[in-house]
């Protein structure tokens, strides 16, 4: 059973569609980054901080990536108006959780070596 699930599991993806795939890998790489926030929030050793360091640049590449399929898939964000509300949304958002992602690799843990 074990051993089945990563077959289905990529047979089942390579059935979808290819947004409904970025948007899985989208929303597992939103959850690591949100635990990496909680994390550094609540003082909670979440892994090594060699991983966030790690993590860090990978979800930045990553959000870019999504930015620029988003704008270029949608006509709506053509108009400089309205590119200009999403990259200050986008930045808004999410520069808080790539401080946070940054602090936390940096904080030295009790239980980390």
């Amino acid at each position: 059973m074990v051993v089945l699930f990563p077959i289905e599991f990529w047979l089942g993806l390579s059935e979808k569609g290819f947004i409904d795939v970025l948007d899985f890998f989208d929303y597992l790489f939103w959850a690591i980054a949100l635990m990496g926030v909680f994390g550094y929030c609540y003082s909670k050793v979440i892994l090594k901080n060699k991983f966030w360091q790690m993590f860090l640049p990978f979800i930045i590449i990553w959000d870019v990536f999504i930015a620029y399929y988003e704008i270029s898939s949608d006509p709506r964000f053509h108009e400089s108006l309205a590119l200009t509300f999403f990259i200050i949304f986008y930045l808004v958002f999410l520069l808080p959780q790539y401080i946070g992602i940054y602090l936390y690799g940096r904080v030295e843990h009790e239980k980390d070596d």
